[in-house]
């Protein structure tokens, strides 16, 4: 039989931005309030290995371009980053942050759970915590702000190593010779953008005619100009096909091409982490 489950007014899943602001705000109004995230840290994909992270690599690399870029009026002075240190700073700034999410949350009397939710009933969710247990919910109203994933090519499928998403090239402590960018989107603009600056040469491979294709095109030109002024290759209607490590092929229309470099990262959108929710047990259908 399963173990009595804890009541509460509110289960918040996800504790990002979205989860962890609705759990203290509904504490504040007098529920009872339960948190649960899959990572053991708060704060989400944004804190943790996305919009903070790459925030703070792009800082570093606009400084430090800067300073280079100020040769030619006599300022004798030259600036490179190192990787592994920026990363000891990125992971203090996190850190920092996430112990203040952690006090919120204290001060606020909200129920901090990790683990991996699942909805069971209309009302009830169970929780594999990390240790391997099962932790059971009933709940009067739920938020669902679990965030969203990478999305993976079928032959570009990230291994940590030469083939990255954007965690993984946030994760890097040597700056790469080559990158390659798939994808012309924002993720993948901004962190090819970093990397020029830190002086990787950067190509981005897009399948569409531009970049920027979710956004107006009145932006993307401006941005494809500074582009070209960072010494970044852009290619558009190009589909990236393969990599054998040190080169990737892409195809545009009939013609094949070889991109040399070393490390590619794969940035062509992002799908929500509502597959294993069971969603289904609480009456809810989703759409494409």
């Amino acid at each position: 039989m399963a173990a009595k489950p804890e009541i509460f007014d509110l289960v918040v899943t996800g504790a990002g931005p979205g989860g962890y602001v609705a759990a203290i705000r509904a504490a504040h109004l007098g529920l009872k309030v339960a948190c649960v995230d899959r990572r053991a840290s708060l704060g989400g994909t944004c804190l943790n290995v996305g919009c903070i992270p790459s925030k703070a690599l792009i800082e570093v690399a606009d400084a430090a371009h800067k300073m280079n870029a100020l040769a030619h009026t006599g300022l004798q002075a030259s600036a490179s980053v190192d990787l592994a240190a920026w990363q000891s700073w990125r992971q203090g700034i996190v850190g920092n942050l996430v112990s203040g999410i952690r006090g919120l949350l204290h001060r606020a009397g909200v129920n901090r759970q990790a683990g991996e939710l699942r909805f069971t009933r209309p009302n009830q969710a169970v929780v594999e915590t990390p240790e391997g247990k099962a932790q059971f919910y009933e709940f009067t109203d739920v938020v669902i702000a679990t965030g969203s994933r990478g999305m993976q090519l079928p032959n570009l499928a990230p291994e940590g190593k030469h083939i990255l998403d954007s965690t993984g090239l946030l994760a890097l402590t040597e700056i790469p010779s080559h990158l390659t960018v798939v994808g012309g989107g924002w993720i993948g603009i901004e962190l090819g953008t970093a990397f020029a600056k830190l002086g990787s040469h950067v190509t981005i491979v897009e399948a569409t005619s531009r970049i920027l294709p979710t956004l107006d095109a009145a932006l993307a030109s401006p941005v494809l100009a500074r582009l070209h002024q960072l010494g970044v290759t852009v290619k558009t209607e190009a589909l990236a096909e393969d990599f054998d490590g040190t080169s990737l092929r892409v195809r545009n229309g009939d013609e094949t091409q070889q991109i040399k470099t070393g490390t590619v990262l794969v940035a062509v959108g992002r799908t929500p982490n509502t597959d294993q929710l069971g969603l289904d047990r609480l009456g809810v259908t989703v759409n494409e």
